[in-house]
């Protein structure tokens, strides 16, 4: 059932995807350094069996960094999925979207990161990242 229009995919990425989406990566890369971010330390690597990224964000700038540094599929807001720029990307990038005030979205969302995560085919999907507020 289409939740407001917004469900995740059920299927991974194919090349096509991945290879149109790459674009994006180096706009969020500029984006950051227009926001003043030449350089950003990272300490550590995300252990490759890692399935769920979970942290907090008090900005904007969080999910962007953790894109580019985990290439995680965020959890993002059903909201998001409408804007008319960053929708489009959002739904390449086979975002998790999430209506919180409807429960068959919170359900939808439930699943697709227990496919993500545990199913036959979670090492085909790049890790699912989460925000938990």
């Amino acid at each position: 059932k289409n939740i407001k229009g917004v469900l995740p995919d059920a299927i991974t990425m194919p090349t096509w995807r991945l290879i149109l989406g790459s674009p994006c990566l180096l706009c969020v890369r500029c984006a950051l350094l227009g926001l003043g971010f030449w350089r950003v330390r990272s300490f550590g690597r995300l252990d490759k069996k890692a399935r769920v990224v979970v942290c907090n964000h008090v900005s904007m700038i969080e999910p962007l960094l953790l894109l580019l540094v985990t290439r995680a599929t965020p959890v993002a807001s059903a909201d998001f999925a409408r804007l008319p720029g960053l929708g489009p990307v959002g739904r390449l990038y086979q975002l998790v979207w999430l209506d919180r005030s409807n429960v068959e979205s919170r359900q939808a969302a439930v699943d697709a990161i227990r496919q993500r995560t545990v199913g036959a085919d979670k090492d085909k999907w790049p890790p699912v990242l989460v925000f938990p507020e």
